[in-house]
């Protein structure tokens, strides 16, 4: 299996197509940390690394990449929807935790079935 994901807010995907394997999701998270082009920065771990131990979604929804204060306007009723596929198909090769966090000028609560903004 190969690993697959998008994401939505309401009905807004982030990307035209899904990400699709290790590489992409590899420079989209280099490039979601600011550091996708940049020949002076490092992330610390190796791309082997990150594509075995320690792979990690980021997605920066900022309109113009990197500017803050850009970004989605969730302050409506926006559902956030994350779909993964292709991990693997034992239990030794699913993800064992989920960590989902959010860079706002707000506050977010987070819950199961949904999510409310305090402006």
């Amino acid at each position: 299996m190969t690993l697959e994901y998008n994401i939505q807010v309401g009905s807004k995907k982030l990307y035209d197509n899904n990400v699709v394997g290790f590489s992409e999701a590899w420079f989209r998270a280099l490039d979601g940390i600011g550091i996708g082009r940049s020949l002076s920065h490092a992330t610390g771990i190796t791309y082997a690394d990150y594509a075995t131990n320690s792979y990690c979604q980021v997605s920066d929804w900022e309109v113009i990449n990197h500017l803050a204060s850009t970004g989605e306007n969730l302050s409506g009723t926006n559902t956030v929807l994350i779909s993964c596929a292709g991990f693997g198909t034992t239990a030794a090769h699913l993800p064992s935790r989920a960590h989902i966090v959010s860079v706002s000028d707000s506050v977010i609560e987070f819950r199961d079935t949904s999510v409310e903004i305090f402006d």
